[in-house]
């Protein structure tokens, strides 16, 4: 766009852009307007338009105007990264998160920089937040949201653009597992002693080790064994077996 003085509405402007011309008709009100490629410009080697005008006073006398525009480049956009941490302490939903709110935490880098807007997906539906002051962003999503989605993979993306207007865009995703199993532990006690009857001897040892075997529970688990109204425990090995001393006296 443009602009021209003592030429008469209707008159034809010129623009020579990398050696090929594009024309427009200047306004009653002395301006113009003329699409060219942005191809054009862009591949244009001096970065310089050449504007030129002829016009024709009421006698025929004609007179031409020229002007030229510089101008600068810049095609390349900013560079971002974007990071998603785990979706829980280990990346697996159990029934307790299920029923709550998850945070899910990550960062940025690159040009990215605080205030920027990062978009998270999860089960069909997005959320935006800003990135602080360093570098990190968190949401919080419904623990039901992250069980219904069926792949299980949470996206997220954040954009910026630099003062040329270009834009960059980095995103990534996290997938993670659900576990929503409420089967209970199953113990096993062995026999109290190696014929299962305290003998006196054993009524009256400080301890008698009882032993037995969990499954469905993790190790180091508490186990606790409650006798005549006093709770005794230990913790389940990883073979899924747990001992634990009680005083003779207390099975007597």
């Amino acid at each position: 766009t443009g602009s021209v003085t003592d030429a008469n509405p209707g008159d034809t402007v010129v623009l020579r852009i990398n050696n090929t011309s594009y024309s427009g008709t200047l306004t009653a009100g002395g301006t113009f307007s003329i699409a060219v490629p942005g191809s054009a410009l862009r591949s244009d080697s001096d970065r310089l338009i050449e504007a030129s005008i002829t016009t024709r006073d009421s006698d025929g006398n004609t007179a031409v105007g020229r002007a030229t525009k510089s101008y600068s480049v810049d095609i390349t956009a900013p560079v971002l990264t974007i990071t998603l941490n785990n979706v829980t302490a280990d990346n697996v939903l159990n029934l307790a998160e299920r029923d709550s709110t998850v945070t899910i935490t990550g960062s940025v880098g690159g040009a990215a920089t605080t205030g920027d807007i990062v978009t998270l997906s999860v089960h069909e539906a997005t959320q935006t937040t800003t990135v602080d002051g360093s570098g990190n962003f968190s949401f919080d999503v419904a623990g039901t949201a992250l069980a219904a989605d069926a792949d299980k993979t949470i996206q997220a993306s954040v954009s910026k653009a630099d003062d040329a207007g270009n834009i960059g865009t980095a995103t990534t995703s996290k997938a993670y597992s659900v576990s929503l199993s409420t089967k209970a532990p199953i113990i096993t006690l062995n026999d109290i002693t190696a014929d299962n009857t305290l003998n006196l001897v054993e009524s009256q040892a400080a301890s008698v080790t009882l032993t037995g075997s969990v499954t469905d529970a993790n190790p180091g688990d508490t186990v606790v064994l409650r006798i005549n109204n006093t709770s005794y425990s230990g913790t389940l090995t990883a073979g899924g077996t747990f001992s634990i001393a009680v005083p003779g006296s207390a099975l007597r």
